[in-house]
């Protein structure tokens, strides 16, 4: 009696082990740790960065922009003329496009519901990457948010302000001069190792004459004019184009994002190059960058 007794505690318990077992496989949280490519779909406060370092590196990395006056468009294309001179106020910039990194901080921080497709871009990022998939009002969500954060106004450039900053004081298509060149930036035909694949890190490639990094290609860039099919009418004070005749004469049902980006060709990432997008337009080629207002 008694060697049938532990005989049966001995099965009991491998009955129990094994129940321990499967349950433990049929768990969410036993599910294998994702490679690196799964982890980029991983939810977006995971591993976020600190919220305060990325707030004070933001603002350690504008560029001042000094005032100045540059001549504005572009006779060859269709939407960018006529050319005309432009007076600029003095501003700070971004000298990077705002990061994957960065704009987790701000979801972490803020509880933003911008959607999944920042997070969830169909190739490989880093945190040092640029974000993409960003509509229009979701870059003004994040310049509200860094604003509030620093007690400094943050905001979308014009697309005047771009433009000028973009070109650096150069009158050549690109700001490295009129050929596209080898491996001087990411689009669809650049010579990079990123091209038409995918956004590369930020600062990848040589900065402009004014220490900006990626304002020709990587990812196209959001600005807060509205769309106006020509610059007959447009500000000559660097100030966005808005709706009616006083400001531009702009369609505001289109924003324009400029710089061109890894999937497109070489031709939109010209200075002048105007892209009309709807403001909820999500797409894996669009982010943006900041301006500060200098006081």
């Amino acid at each position: 009696m008694q060697l049938i007794n532990k005989f049966t505690a001995i099965v009991l318990i491998a009955l129990l082990q094994h129940s321990v077992l499967a349950r433990a496989d049929a768990a969410p949280g036993a599910t294998a740790k994702p490679d690196a490519a799964a982890s980029n779909t991983a939810a977006p406060n995971v591993d976020a960065p600190d919220v305060e370092k990325t707030v004070a590196q933001l603002v350690a990395d504008s560029v001042v922009i000094k005032a100045g006056s540059f001549k504005m468009g572009d006779a060859a294309l269709k939407n960018a003329g006529p050319v005309h001179d432009v007076k600029i106020h003095a501003f700070a910039i971004g000298k990077y496009l705002v990061t994957r990194g960065d704009f987790a901080a701000f979801i972490r921080d803020s509880n933003y519901q911008a959607g999944e497709g920042w997070h969830k871009a169909r190739f490989r990022q880093s945190d040092r990457d640029p974000v993409v998939n960003i509509g229009w009002s979701d870059a003004q969500a994040f310049a509200s948010w860094l604003s509030n954060k620093t007690h400094k106004k943050f905001r979308l450039p014009t697309e005047a302000e771009w433009e000028y900053t973009a070109r650096a004081g150069t009158a050549t298509k690109f700001y490295w001069g009129d050929a596209v060149g080898a491996n001087q930036a990411n689009c669809n035909s650049c010579g990079s190792r990123w091209d038409g694949d995918s956004t590369a890190p930020v600062g990848s490639f040589a900065a402009n004459a004014w220490g900006l990094f990626d304002m020709a290609g990587n990812a196209a860039e959001w600005t807060q004019d509205c769309y106006s099919e020509t610059y007959e009418h447009a500000p000559i004070d660097g100030s966005a184009v808005g709706e009616g005749s006083a400001t531009g004469n702009g369609d505001c049902k289109y924003r324009i994002a400029r710089g061109g980006s890894w999937s497109d060709p070489a031709e939109n990432m010209s200075a002048a190059f105007r892209d009309p997008n709807l403001p909820d337009y999500h797409y894996m080629n669009i982010g943006f960058r900041l301006v500060r207002d200098i006081e």
